[in-house]
C-alpha cells in the first residue's frame, strides 16, 4: 500500500472498501495506454475491456475505468484535438458540445 491509501464508507459509514489510489491510477494509466494503442482494432480493444471486468472488482472497477479515461483524455486526446485545430481549423469540441445537448454532431 502506498501513502495514497483511503477507506471508502457508505452512507452509514461502515467500510465498503480499501482503496490505494496511487495503485489505481497506475493501472488506470496501463489500461488507458492498452486501449490506446489498439485503437484501430476492435476485437482487441473487446478483450482488453473483458480482461479489465475480470481483473477488477468493484468498486475498484470504476477507480480503474476513471483513471484509464481520465489518462487517454489528457495525454491523447487533448493534444489530438489541439493538433487537428490547428491542422484544419476544425474544432473538434464543437461536435461534443452537440453530443452533451443530446444532438447529432457534424459529419466531416
Amino acid at each position: 500500500m502506498s501513502d495514497e491509501t483511503y477507506i471508502v464508507v457508505g452512507d452509514d459509514g461502515t467500510p465498503k472498501a480499501v482503496v490505494d489510489l496511487a495503485l489505481l491510477t497506475e493501472e488506470g494509466a496501463k489500461l488507458g495506454a492498452a486501449m490506446a494503442l489498439s485503437c484501430d482494432d476492435p476485437e482487441r480493444l473487446d478483450a482488453i475491456t473483458a480482461e479489465a471486468v475480470e481483473k477488477y472488482d468493484d468498486p475498484t472497477y470504476s477507480f480503474v475505468i476513471s483513471a484509464a479515461l481520465r489518462m487517454v483524455t489528457e495525454n491523447i486526446l487533448a493534444p489530438c484535438m489541439a493538433v487537428a485545430h490547428k491542422a484544419t481549423g476544425i474544432d473538434l469540441r464543437d461536435g461534443l458540445d452537440r453530443i452533451l445537448r443530446g444532438e447529432e454532431p457534424p459529419r466531416v
